[in-house]
């Protein structure tokens, strides 16, 4: 039996904060379509494939991009090689630019990376209106020696405190290579479970308590008086969980373990309390 624990400190909000948190696309690299060269590609991503075909017409002898089943969590990760045109290895990346509008603090995922020559791994992010080179908060990452197994990385999103502009579009960048622009034969990456951090100050107006006691047993979180427009949601954003009546319980068999967020309406008002699931 999975064990709940509520946590303290209990704040109210609206459910458009919470929208607010949108996930990494396609993160997990899971979904994946017929590419435009050769094979495969993750979607909502760009290749150097795609980019070379379109400057020269003609498709690179290898994409050096393909899903692999050597992966972290899922079924699937994103491998990177050199991808080569004429004999010779050149440096291979995927590059995201998205609709997206939360402000999330940390880019988090994980890597196994088989260090060539001076080949290094290279992962960038930024969020903000990028369409008018206005970036509201940027951060990269630069992996230089080999990983024996998958590893943990976490890149911190630096905001620019005077840069009050909306953000609407997500660039991010993953790629491998030397500085030359070429890359070596042996270099393989392997780039698994993307996910956004958020901070709850970021996201969540604080206010008063809610009046009702929220409590776990036997698989259920449970309000002491009626609640509706129930919400559960993880730390990335994704909904687990909805209930649109009037109900006291919420059944939670179907969460893994992780933090996650509840948020309800009592009264007419909003009110939301972090849930760990053990």
């Amino acid at each position: 039996m999975k064990k709940i624990l509520l946590t303290s400190a209990l704040v109210a909000t609206s459910l458009f904060s919470f929208a607010q948190t949108p996930a990494v696309p396609n993160g997990g690299f899971e979904n994946w379509s017929e590419a435009l060269c050769d094979g495969e590609t993750p979607d909502e991503y760009v290749t150097t494939a795609d980019m070379f075909f379109e400057d020269n017409g003609v498709c690179p002898t290898t994409t050096g991009i393909s899903k692999s089943t050597t992966k972290y969590s899922g079924t699937y990760a994103l491998q990177l090689t050199s991808a080569t045109q004429s004999g010779i290895n050149i440096g291979n990346s995927v590059f995201l630019s998205s609709d997206f509008t939360g402000r999330p603090t940390k880019l988090v995922g994980y890597t196994k990376f088989t260090k060539g020559g001076t080949d290094t791994l290279g992962i960038m992010v930024a969020v903000g209106d990028i369409e008018n080179e206005n970036p509201v908060a940027y951060g990269e990452l630069t992996l230089s020696a080999t990983q024996g197994a998958y590893t943990k990385f976490e890149i911190t999103l630096e905001y620019d405190a005077e840069n009050t502009s909306d953000v609407n579009t997500l660039v991010l960048v993953i790629g491998t290579g030397a500085k030359t622009g070429f890359a070596s034969s042996s270099t393989v990456a392997l780039i698994d479970a993307l996910s956004f951090e958020y901070s709850p100050t970021s996201t969540v107006n604080y206010a008063a308590k809610s009046p009702i006691n929220v409590f776990a047993a036997n698989n259920t979180i449970n309000f002491s008086e009626n609640v509706s427009d129930v919400h559960v949601v993880d730390m990335v954003g994704a909904s687990k969980i909805q209930e649109a009546s009037s109900t006291k319980t919420m059944n939670t068999s179907s969460l893994t373990s992780g933090l996650y967020i509840v948020t309800y309406n009592y009264n007419g008002n909003y009110f939301s309390k972090k849930v760990v699931i053990e």
